[in-house]
């Protein structure tokens, strides 16, 4: 069903690109302000905190073609 020639999924597809766009930047954005603190209370380096960003990055690239999909 179109209204006013603009099929309504564009708004749903507009929508998810939004949520997308929002939930990584800020999950990337805000990564590094809990670096320190939190490598001080478990006792861990920056290098093994870091890994942690790294593993989530090659995560979401694995799981990016079946979330594609779906």
């Amino acid at each position: 069903m179109r209204l006013n020639g603009i099929y309504p999924g564009w708004g749903i597809v507009a929508y998810a690109v939004a949520c997308q766009t929002l939930m990584v930047g800020i999950t990337q954005a805000s990564f590094g302000l809990y670096v320190v603190p939190v490598s001080h209370e478990f006792g861990l380096s920056r290098a093994d905190m870091n890994s942690a960003i790294i593993l989530m990055n090659v995560g979401g690239a694995l799981f990016a073609p079946m979330v594609g999909w779906l």
